[in-house]
Order: structure tokens, then C-alpha cells, then sequence
């Protein structure tokens, strides 16, 4: 299989990913309280899966012309990799994420590599 339709489809269904994780954050407030984590602040849930959402959409979008919006891309790996300090502190804090935060962790520094490496060329 030629690189450039497997790069396609990795950002494909990236995107669809990053769209369907931001819509789980807009409503994870309200799975907070059973878990035992008090939503403080609803509204950082909500930002991010907009944020999420967006991610996903304009993923979606560069699939058309990789080339053309390799910068859409990068930026998207880039984000997956200056998170994970977070991540890592909210797995220390609320442990009950670990199994959530540490997927989420290997997903998006496995598709980062991944991804980067078939731009490379």
C-alpha cells in the first residue's frame, strides 16, 4: 500500500477520533461525580472538547491535500506531545484515570510518530 493513502487514512480516522473524544468532553462532567472527582470547573471539559472537536474536523479536512496542510498535521502532533506533562500530573492526582489518561497517552504518541514519520518523506 502506497505511504501517502495509509498517511491519508491515519489522519482520517485521526480526525474522527479527535471529534468523537471532543464530544465525549463536552458532557464528562457529568461522569465526574460518580467516579468520585468533583467537577470544579465544567467549563475546562467543555473548552477542551471543542478544542477536541476542532482538531478532529480540520484533520479531516487536510486528508484532502496533505501536502497543501501538512501544517494542520504537524501542529496536531506537536499538540500530542506537550500534553502529556499533564497527563501524566492527572494520573497522579486522580488515579482512577489511569487506565483513561495512560490509552489515551500511548494513542496519541504512537499516532504522533507514526504520522510524523510518513510526512518525513
Amino acid at each position: 500500500m502506497e505511504k501517502m493513502v495509509i498517511l491519508k487514512w491515519l489522519v482520517i480516522i485521526g480526525g474522527y477520533i479527535e471529534v468523537f473524544i471532543g464530544i465525549l468532553f463536552l458532557f464528562i462532567h457529568l461522569l465526574l461525580e460518580p467516579l468520585g472527582v468533583p467537577p470544579s470547573a465544567p467549563m475546562f471539559s467543555q473548552l477542551a472538547g471543542c478544542m477536541f472537536i476542532c482538531f478532529g474536523i480540520l484533520l479531516i479536512f487536510s486528508a484532502k491535500d496533505i501536502e497543501k496542510y501538512s501544517l494542520i498535521i504537524k501542529v496536531n502532533c506537536l499538540l500530542r506531545f506537550i500534553i502529556q506533562p499533564a497527563v501524566i500530573y492527572n494520573m497522579v492526582l486522580y488515579p482512577v484515570f489511569i487506565p483513561l489518561l495512560l490509552g489515551s497517552a500511548i494513542y496519541d504518541i504512537g499516532w504522533a510518530i507514526i504520522v510524523l514519520f510518513l510526512l518525513k518523506n
